[in-house]
């Protein structure tokens, strides 16, 4: 569903309505995986940020769920269990991730995120860089 049309309607509130939208770790850290992915991955935090701006006004509550690894019955999850050990892990329950989400919304979070380790350790990378490009082209 587009933006345009779920925003109006929930402007109709009186109340703080929060928008959601689903995010994977990888647009906002290091990106990785297959390029159409990651670049709507991107897209959705990029129009996440300019809603949560454009809308804060008028009382629309923007948040970005940034999940990292939710252990869901898929079979692409079942296949990455099978090639990935340590994915057990990592994984956060799906009940687990749902509550993190209604937390986030409730507390006004932009970002949500349901890992506190291996997406700072992504997080943290990508940051490193983006420092290291400025502080060579503006050095302190």
């Amino acid at each position: 569903m587009r933006s345009s049309l779920v925003v109006p309607r929930k402007l109709t509130l009186s109340e703080v309505t929060p928008l959601s939208r689903n995010a994977c770790i990888r647009s906002s850290t290091n990106p990785s995986g297959p390029t159409s992915d990651v670049a709507i991955f991107f897209a959705v935090v990029g129009l996440s940020e300019f809603l949560h701006n454009d809308l804060e006004k008028d009382n629309v509550s923007v948040s970005v769920l940034c999940p990292h690894i939710v252990d869901t019955d898929t079979a692409r999850i079942e296949k990455r269990k099978a090639a990935m050990p340590w994915f057990t892990d990592v994984a956060v329950k799906p009940e687990e991730s749902g509550n993190m989400v209604i937390r986030g919304i409730e507390t006004d979070e932009f970002y949500i995120f349901c890992d506190g380790k291996a997406s700072r350790e992504m997080m943290e990378g990508r940051t490193q860089r983006l420092f290291d490009a400025m502080n060579r082209q503006f050095p302190v």
